[in-house]
């Protein structure tokens, strides 16, 4: 389980030295999304495999399925963890807004890490006011995860 937040910089090639208490080992193979608030996901293959299965099988003939299929997919790199760190693609920093800003926060949110580019972290006031409230939306990405 990921806990804690830190503040890190990226060094001149885009890479990300993990916190030492986020333990994730090297050589451990990541999935890197892009969501699509700002933030970069942290997520081992393993977890993502488990998480995403429901919507990696679903019948592709749904527009739904389609789109949701194309905004996870689409915007998800593969990573490995070496030397305690990670690359973090060009693009993928260009999206997130990382090309100038180094200063990175890194947040363990249970089964994955969040980074966010520090002055886009959302404030503790943020998060409060986003509990209990829902979008509506075409499709339910909770519906599309597997539970177990």
């Amino acid at each position: 389980m990921y806990t804690g937040r830190y503040e890190h910089n990226l060094d001149s090639k885009g890479r990300l030295t993990l916190p030492k208490s986020l333990q994730i080992p090297d050589k451990t193979d990541l999935k890197l999304i892009a969501i699509g608030d700002g933030s970069l996901w942290v997520i081992t293959d393993q977890e993502f495999e488990a998480r995403f299965a429901k919507l990696y099988n679903a019948e592709i003939l749904g527009k739904s399925i389609r789109k949701a299929q194309r905004l996870l997919f689409s915007r998800t790199r593969n990573a490995t963890v070496e030397d305690g760190r990670i690359l973090i693609p060009q693009d993928t920093r260009k999206a997130l807004g990382l090309e100038e800003a180094r200063e990175v926060a890194v947040l363990g949110c249970g089964t994955h890490v969040e980074i966010w580019p520090i002055d886009k972290e959302p404030s503790e006031e943020d998060d409060r006011s986003e509990v209990g409230e829902e979008e509506e939306e075409d499709i339910s990405m909770q519906d599309l995860i597997d539970d177990e």
